[in-house]
This record gives C-alpha cells, sequence and structure tokens, in this order.
C-alpha cells in the first residue's frame, strides 16, 4: 500500500501533450520487482485527463474502495480513478476558470474527500459514495 500512495503522489505531477494532461505514477505493483533493466525500478504508470480543467494539483487515496481523487488547478475539477485503469473519470464537475487556482489540496478520511480551494478561500467536503 505505501508503494501505491508514493506512486499516487507523483500522479500530481502533470505535463499537457497532445491534447491531454498526463501524470505519472509508479504502478505499486512488485516489492523490489525490476522492470528488466536490471536496476529494479518499476516501470511508469501515465494516467491521462482532459486539458480543460487545468493541470493537476492534489492528490487523495481512499485506501477502502482502492480509488484515488486529483484535483485540477484551472476549474476546480476533481477526477477519480484506480491503479489498473489509466483513464481517469469525471467525480466533480469544475466551474469556470478563474486563471487562479480553484482546488489544490484533497484529503480522504472515513469516506469523506476534503478539498482545499485555494484562491476560493473555502474548503469543501464531499461524500465520496456519492
Amino acid at each position: 500500500m505505501r508503494q501505491a500512495w508514493r506512486g499516487l503522489a507523483l500522479l500530481a505531477v502533470g505535463a499537457l501533450t497532445m491534447g491531454g494532461s498526463v501524470a505519472l505514477a509508479h504502478d505499486g505493483g512488485g516489492h523490489g520487482n525490476g522492470n528488466g533493466n536490471g536496476n529494479g525500478a518499476l516501470a511508469p504508470t501515465i494516467f491521462t485527463m482532459p486539458t480543460a480543467d487545468g493541470n493537476p494539483e492534489g492528490v487523495a487515496f481512499d485506501k477502502k474502495s482502492g480509488r484515488f481523487f486529483v484535483s485540477r488547478t484551472g476549474t476546480g475539477a476533481i477526477f477519480t480513478g484506480t491503479l489498473d485503469n489509466t483513464t481517469l473519470q469525471p467525480f466533480i464537475a469544475g466551474g469556470a476558470s478563474t486563471g487562479s487556482p480553484l482546488a489544490t489540496g484533497l484529503k480522504v478520511r472515513k469516506g469523506l474527500l476534503y478539498v482545499a480551494g485555494a484562491s476560493t478561500g473555502q474548503i469543501r467536503v464531499y461524500d465520496i459514495a456519492n
């Protein structure tokens, strides 16, 4: 689980390419298993999202469901995914982009997703089951 969490932390590092945002994460598999290159490193997994919502920023993982959540700086949209599928799905729709970050930090605790609103000055809490 620790490797999965570290891998998800790398998901926040995004770049725009070919019409989509991409982020890298270790696949979380293996305990010291190499990727065939002799140095024992894990192969990265690339997750994709549409670019319209801005760059990925915050990442939070829910152990119970095995899902992770990614905030987008531009519109405040939140996407969700699992480590076994490289395409993330919309979880919370974003608003109009203001040019300032609308969603930055995320935290999951007891089935609730806490979202720091950055430039909005708000913290929002969502039930991840709904």
